[in-house]
């Protein structure tokens, strides 16, 4: 989906709209469910653009972006329409196509490791057959993964904390190499469960033992000799919708 609007000077160049400025690139947009809210989305941003005297201006429309630009003409929203383009879309063809858009968005691939690969597969699958083209229209379509900032640099910072240490695992084999080197060494305490990742919710008994054991255990006083403390509160946080880790990259 996609829709441009192209304003004509008066020497009859062409040019895209500038939206840089309009929207956060971060922020995620909301797409209204409506016409009328496209449509008035769409009149506050020629205002903001060019104010009360907006140029002439071709609007083209590509698949549900003309069913867009189509609702616009039709509304008389611009007073300064010169022209409207439609592409690949018809009423008939659209509405049959509904019915398969769910089967079609769940092919769709979910996370790649990097722009790369999916302009490669968005080539490839056939959406599109214009490389160049993809590399421009592609990364528009895509949002970097945020998340790896938790985890980026996580087993050193674990080290790092000057308190005593616990991990708890669903399997050994999730160690990677600091983690691996600093258990060889004594700096946390390790005990691997033989249960899946919701160790606190699938054996709740268990996992409170173990965390009181290792709490009741542990000196007064915290490793970095700042002096002698209370009984340490326990404190858990759960996440129980962890993102998978992507085995392509």
């Amino acid at each position: 989906m996609s829709a441009f609007l192209t304003p004509i000077n008066v020497q009859e160049k062409y040019a895209p709209l500038e939206w840089t400025g309009l929207f956060d690139e971060e922020e995620d947009v909301c797409i209204p469910d409506s016409n009328d809210a496209m449509c008035n989305d769409f009149s506050a941003v020629m205002k903001a653009m060019y104010g009360d005297s907006p140029p002439a201006t071709v609007l083209v429309g590509h698949s549900m972006g003309g069913s867009v630009a189509v609702h616009i003409a039709a509304k008389r929203a611009l007073p300064s329409l010169a022209g409207l383009v439609v592409v690949d879309v018809m009423e008939g063809t659209a509405m049959a196509s509904l019915i398969h858009m769910q089967k079609l968005l769940s092919s769709r691939m979910q996370h790649f490791s990097s722009l790369e690969k999916a302009i490669e597969w968005s080539v490839k699958g056939g959406s599109l057959r214009n490389i160049n083209s993809a590399r421009v229209s592609v990364p528009t379509t895509l949002k970097y993964n945020d998340a790896k900032n938790w985890y980026e640099g996580l087993s050193d910072k674990f080290l790092s904390c000057p308190v005593p240490k616990l991990l708890l695992l669903a399997g050994t084999d999730r160690l990677d190499r600091s983690l691996t080197i600093g258990q060889m060494q004594g700096k946390f305490q390790m005990v691997a469960v033989r249960h899946r990742h919701a160790i606190q919710e699938d054996t709740p008994d268990e996992f409170a033992a173990l965390v009181v054991n290792f709490t009741s255990r542990k000196p007064d006083r915290c490793s970095c000799g700042r002096g002698t403390r209370s009984p340490p509160t326990i404190t858990t946080t759960t996440m129980n919708q962890w993102p998978a880790m992507d085995k392509r990259s």
